[in-house]
């Protein structure tokens, strides 16, 4: 007998290519994982073909708010075990743009999951994974302010689950 989780409702559809340049500044873009609000999420490669994330501004003109975000993750970097984090690595300004980057664990963001029935096993090691996370993170004096799953990444490089999006101020 298969088990399965549904949400008790619709989930929005995963994010499609939102940023829609072939390129955030000197960073080529493989995928947009996640496009709401004010801010897009992107895989891409740096310069020197390394994969990292970049947490962009989905605006031509970014609120002030939207920017202090950006700057408060940053300002957050030392704090944020890569363990259980994504770690910001810095602010990157290079084409008139504010682009945050970060490191790249692998794995995708948990909006991309809901909306189907999940197996009970992947849904209890995906609610544990957070649960470790949070606990990690609460051990290290933090607080997320944003738990939702597009600040979850599920299915990392090493299997694990991280926290991102820490910038709510």
């Amino acid at each position: 007998m298969s088990h399965s989780v549904m949400p008790a409702s619709a989930a929005p559809a995963p994010a499609t290519l939102a940023v829609r340049a072939a390129a955030l500044g000197p960073y080529a873009v493989v995928e947009t994982l996640v496009a709401q609000g004010e801010l897009a999420v992107a895989r891409c490669r740096d310069p020197e073909g390394r994969p990292v994330l970049v947490r962009a501004p989905r605006a031509e003109r970014p609120s002030a708010v939207c920017l202090r975000q950006l700057e408060h993750e940053l300002e957050l970097a030392e704090a944020i075990d890569p363990a259980w984090g994504v770690r910001p690595l810095k602010l990157d300004r290079s084409d008139g743009r504010t682009l945050l980057v970060l490191a790249d664990p692998g794995g995708e963001p948990l909006t991309r999951q809901l909306g189907a029935p999940m197996d009970i096993a992947r849904c209890l090691d995906t609610a544990i994974g957070l649960a470790a996370a949070l606990a990690k993170l609460h051990d290290h004096g933090l607080i997320h302010k944003r738990i939702e799953p597009a600040h979850v990444l599920v299915g990392c490089t090493d299997g694990t689950v991280r926290l991102t999006g820490f910038g709510i101020c």
